[in-house]
């Protein structure tokens, strides 16, 4: 939960379910199966963000960043 809807898009690359909420997740699970063609979508969206957005790379280059600042204040 802690900042995935700012970088998911719900219903595009991801279902978004309320943190603690075991019903809201429930309705996630029972839309996935009732809907296997927004299964399709969203795994296929959801891979290609991980291709692009998720990389041992990135993680590094992102903390070096915020390191950097850091140091500066």
């Amino acid at each position: 939960s802690a900042g995935a809807s700012e970088i998911l898009s719900d219903g595009e690359n991801v279902l978004l379910a309320e943190p603690k909420n075991p019903g809201s997740l429930a309705e996630a699970i029972k839309k996935l199966i009732a809907h296997p063609d927004l299964y399709s979508k969203l795994s296929r969206n959801g891979r290609k963000f991980v291709e692009k957005n998720v990389s041992w790379e990135r993680l590094a280059s992102d903390y070096s960043r915020f390191f950097k600042y850091a140091k500066k204040e």
